[in-house]
């Protein structure tokens, strides 16, 4: 998104750094299957029965992760990763950049040993603000379950466990976002070992070096020591959050607030309001997710300062900020939308449209790589008051 965020000091600096990092914990973080056996089973049952196993499970592995654009590297991490039961620690390489994670089923740490600081929040909490690891998976296994021709091209041997290894293709005239999928399932503990997952010009390959099932682990490996002087933030006391209806929006964030109603083309699916009290710089923010033929279309955030004088600060330094994305011009193009200076950056997968509206700041990020410019933009233009 191309808006600035003001709230209290270095709070902005904060969330900035971490998001992609706490993203990413929670996505590779989702294999958690229950343990059963298994003879024979079609494509469907087996996908049927990782959406359905249990999460309790206890190991110990070793995973790389990479994501490709046209066949070039574009991220390469390697994670260790403990798992009982509701607990679990992780620790990423990500090119030199070290973050350990320690989750014990209530709270979540997120300790940066470069940056030597750590942030805690209720990972309750963080599921809400972020896709949980477990839905995400089973969302991707279930859009594919309708969309794909699903098969298994035969069992195979994965780090000396077998394995089922299935291909998943688009049906002719599918209108999905994914590509070719391959999983490479264990048989007796339903956990994915291995997935390569295609979606457009992207390409992400998941793999587990090593994997130990019901290992002995210390309570230590689920705690956190900490260096000294380092104090740990919590980010639950800086923003709460909660899912709203769309006739809360005015109440929310007043009559003037602008959103793109709902269609068949564009279907409202959650509708998200944040607010962060903390003086001097509050804000208010809404996210509005959008769905197409129930897959992820597009979101629209609407960020509101809540003192008016921070608000006329905060847009001037923004429109600084923008303006100096020119140096970027194979990545920003400025655009007109609603008859106000906006902007279109593009940069790899990205793709998102920004502009000031009265007292609002509004973000439209695209995410079906089958949408157009010009369609968002048509879209915009049928924004109203809620």
């Amino acid at each position: 998104m191309l808006y600035m965020c003001y709230t209290k000091e270095g709070e902005n600096d904060i969330m900035k750094h971490f998001t992609w990092k706490i993203l990413f914990v929670l996505t590779v973080a989702f294999v958690l299957f229950g343990c059963q056996k298994m003879n024979q089973f079609t494509p469907q049952e087996v996908i049927k029965n990782v959406l359905v196993s249990e999460d309790d499970i206890s190991y110990y592995g070793e995973v790389e992760y990479i994501i490709t654009e046209k066949g070039e590297e574009q991220l390469n991490m390697f994670i260790k990763e403990w798992r009982h039961n509701e607990k679990q620690r992780l620790e990423i390489d990500n090119e030199g950049e070290n973050i350990v994670t320690i989750k014990d089923g209530i709270d979540m740490i997120i300790y940066d040993e470069n940056e030597q600081s750590a942030y805690t929040m209720d990972h309750l909490e963080m599921e809400q603000l972020y896709i949980n690891p477990r839905e995400e998976l089973d969302m991707l296994l279930d859009m594919i379950k309708d969309t794909h021709d699903i098969e298994i091209v035969g069992d195979t041997q994965l780090l000396g466990r077998k394995a089922f290894h299935l291909v998943a293709n688009p049906k002719e005239g599918s209108n999905s976002l994914f590509g070719e999928q391959e999983l490479w399932i264990d048989k007796e503990y339903w956990m994915v070992l291995k997935m390569k997952s295609m979606s457009g010009d992207n390409a992400s390959h998941l793999t587990y070096k090593d994997i130990q099932f019901h290992p002995k682990m210390e309570d230590a490996i689920f705690q956190l020591d900490l260096p000294e002087g380092i104090t740990i933030e919590n980010l639950d006391d800086q923003a709460s959050q909660e899912e709203i209806t769309l006739k809360e929006l005015p109440s929310k964030m007043g009559l003037d607030i602008l959103y793109i109603p709902n269609e068949k083309e564009h279907e409202i699916g959650t509708i998200t309001y944040t607010e962060a009290t903390d003086e001097p710089f509050g804000y208010k923010e809404i996210t509005i997710d959008y769905k197409q033929q129930g897959l992820p279309l597009m979101t629209l955030t609407i960020f509101n300062l809540a003192d008016e004088e921070i608000l006329d600060e905060g847009m001037n330094d923004n429109k600084d900020a923008l303006d100096e994305l020119d140096d970027y011009a194979e990545n920003v193009q400025k655009e007109t939308i609603r008859r106000k200076k906006g902007y279109y950056f593009e940069l790899d997968s990205l793709r998102s449209i920004s502009w000031d509206e009265d007292d609002f700041s509004y973000s439209i990020d695209i995410i079906d790589p089958n949408v157009t410019i010009d369609e968002v933009l048509e879209w915009t233009e049928k924004m109203e008051h809620p």
